[in-house]
């Protein structure tokens, strides 16, 4: 009981001090960032819009 008594305040006190200093030190460490990779563009440029148009009314009669 007297080991518990005694450890009590010193754990406390650890407490005390490591959180904190836990803290600061982890913002302290760069981690590297993965680059990610840019999506691509879309092709829908290629298109022209009277032919998309078309391509949807085809699609519209086929499926009615």
């Amino acid at each position: 009981m007297q080991y518990a008594v005694l450890a009590i305040p010193i754990l406390l006190l650890a407490a005390i001090v490591g959180l904190p200093l836990r803290a600061v030190l982890r913002g302290r460490v760069v981690r590297p960032r993965t680059v990610r990779p840019r999506p691509r563009k879309s092709t829908l440029r290629d298109v022209s819009r009277s032919r998309m148009d078309e391509e949807l009314q085809d699609l519209i009669r086929r499926r009615s």
